[in-house]
């Protein structure tokens, strides 16, 4: 997928080959990412219910999820749909996915973990591209990825001391539900408050509210 990322480019990365983007082979590179995520989506989700139906004569423990054609197919169409709003709003997966993934009975514990392994692998290869590119200056890049990484780690431990101290996993849960409508919040003060200073730049409302081209730079 990095290597895919790089070679077609795009949302301010140069592609390493120089094709430009919304070219034929800008197109051809993005559906061959989005067919190859999307045919080992369904394969883990095949191996998920393979694994489930091998396992029904055995007892369940709390948290683990018993996985069926339907349930594998409603989680697929989810975690799609966070795809496309992470990339359209530039806001996390996790946000979508860590209730989901609550919702279909995992542990809270278990449900941070997996959201925080995919936030790491995604914001790395994102990372990785714009550094490499040079569109992302060292000189900010370095600092702040390592004050993310520290706080990151502080704030795990942190909580970790919490949820075993007071044997209260639903401290996650909550700390996820905040974090949710912090970003809600901040989303929408964001963006009233770019529209009114374009407004008062002079741009008119309509075309303020109208979409951009895909392909606009």
């Amino acid at each position: 997928l990095l290597l895919l990322l790089l070679l077609r480019g795009g949302k301010g990365l140069p592609s390493l080959l120089g094709f430009p983007t919304c070219g034929a082979a800008y197109w051809a590179l993005t559906a061959l990412a989005v067919g190859g995520l999307a045919l080992c989506s369904v394969l883990a989700g095949r191996s998920l219910v393979g694994r489930s139906r091998a396992l029904s004569g055995m007892s369940y423990s709390k948290g683990d999820v018993r996985w069926s054609p339907a349930v594998a197919a409603d989680a697929l169409a989810r975690t799609a749909v966070a795809g496309v709003m992470a990339g359209l709003m530039g806001v996390g997966g996790g946000i979508v996915l860590g209730p989901m993934m609550l919702q279909l009975g995992m542990l809270p514990q278990v449900s941070s973990a997996t959201t925080a392994l995919m936030v790491l692998l995604t914001s790395s290869c994102a990372a990785f591209g714009f550094v490499s590119s040079g569109v992302a200056p060292l000189s900010y890049a370095v600092p702040l990825g390592a004050l993310t990484l520290g706080g990151g780690f502080l704030g795990k431990q942190l909580f970790s001391k919490l949820v075993k101290q007071y044997r209260c996993a639903s401290l996650i849960t909550l700390l996820l539900g905040g974090l949710i409508a912090a970003s809600v919040v901040a989303v929408a003060v964001a963006g009233t408050l770019d529209m009114l200073a374009r407004v008062e730049a002079g741009q008119p409302l309509r075309h303020i509210l109208t979409f951009q081209h895909l392909c606009a730079a």
